[in-house]
């Protein structure tokens, strides 16, 4: 948890006011080399889950030289953030799992 509310308010300056995991993904890259030198590399670990969130900042890099600067947080409906991840060529999986989010997310509202 405290990883995902560093994260959050780094990438989009978003508190994070409540989640719920529902799946670990246990991953494996191909890629010879980590998508960042600091990430655990060839076997990572994906939590997915669903919550909410409010912008609060903008969003706050850890520390200088931070890899990327975030220019622009959009906040989309379901549909947009699928399409936008349908269109990139390593997307599928994770509209997907927006997808499954948002499924998980209404049965829980409709048990209280």
């Amino acid at each position: 948890m405290d990883a995902l509310a560093r994260e959050s308010m780094e990438e989009a300056g978003a508190l994070i006011t409540n989640f719920s995991a529902f799946g670990i993904l246990e991953c494996y890259s191909h890629n010879s080399q980590p998508y960042r030198p600091h990430y655990p590399h060839p076997n990572f670990t994906y939590l997915i889950g669903f919550g909410d969130a409010e912008i609060v900042s903008n969003p706050t890099p850890a520390a200088e030289g931070d890899y990327e600067i975030v220019n622009e947080v959009d906040i989309v409906d379901l549909g947009e953030a699928v399409s936008r991840l349908r269109a990139r060529s390593d997307g599928e999986w994770q509209a997907e799992m927006y997808l499954l989010a948002a499924k998980l997310r209404r049965e829980q509202q409709l048990l209280g």
